[in-house]
């Protein structure tokens, strides 16, 4: 996918931007990295073609000349090999840096790597890390509680995190809002950690399934298409 720039980004801003890049400029480095991840159009003309190899080159060489925004990126393409040697340890190295800057992507990627290797107690720490220093975990942290995943099972309180995230949905992305209305909505179908209400349950399958690509949530309201109860 190409990321297009409005008409007031010209070829000039490009070609300003690749020189200060070839002359160390950190920001300018990452910003060019960016657009070689997803290729670049301007004025609905193709004029970068997405190259995830320059794409981690230049993150790499803003990491090193200092910039903080790449150190993520840096990680990120580390932890996974992509476009690169794999290298799960200095992602880890890199997360952990990360947080001690303060920076709440660090805790959350770090915990998704945790989540990746089966470590989940260490994922389900960081998440509730990465929560608290801003991130808005509400969505893995309910899950984990859900289901007991690296810690106790408690659907109490998983249900406080699915419901922060309707009281709080500004924050989080349109699958997170969609996934916990549908979470909640079976809860309410069943009806034994929340009262049974097939009211509730049928709202709550209408956000979940607001743009009309939740199959799940669809499967279940065609079974109550025809269903008359109002409990």
């Amino acid at each position: 996918m190409y990321r297009y720039k409005s008409k007031r980004f010209s070829l000039k801003d490009l070609e300003e931007i690749m020189h200060k890049s070839q002359h160390g400029d950190s920001d300018s480095q990452y910003l060019l990295a960016n657009y070689y991840d997803d290729g670049l159009w301007i004025d609905e003309e193709p004029i970068l073609q997405q190259d995830k190899k320059e794409a981690f080159d230049l993150t790499e060489a803003a990491y090193r000349n200092g910039s903080k925004q790449a150190m993520i990126s840096y990680a990120n393409y580390l932890s996974v090999g992509y476009a690169c040697d794999k290298n799960e340890a200095l992602a880890q190295k890199l997360y952990k840096e990360a947080i001690k800057a303060n920076d709440c992507l660090g805790a959350f990627n770090l915990a998704r790597l945790y989540t990746t290797n089966g470590k989940y107690k260490k994922a389900f720490e960081f998440y509730h890390l990465a929560d608290n220093m801003g991130k808005y975990c509400a969505l893995e942290i309910g899950t984990c509680y859900y289901y007991g995943i690296g810690t106790k099972q408690d659907i109490k309180r998983a249900i406080c995190y699915y419901k922060s995230i309707l009281r709080l949905e500004k924050y989080y992305s349109a699958y997170e809002f969609e996934e916990a209305n549908y979470i909640l909505a079976k809860l309410y179908l069943e009806g034994i950690h929340l009262p049974k209400s097939l009211s509730k349950a049928r709202k709550l399958l209408n956000m979940a399934n607001i743009d009309r690509d939740h199959r799940s949530a669809q499967n279940i309201q065609a079974m109550l298409k025809n269903s008359h109860n109002s409990y």
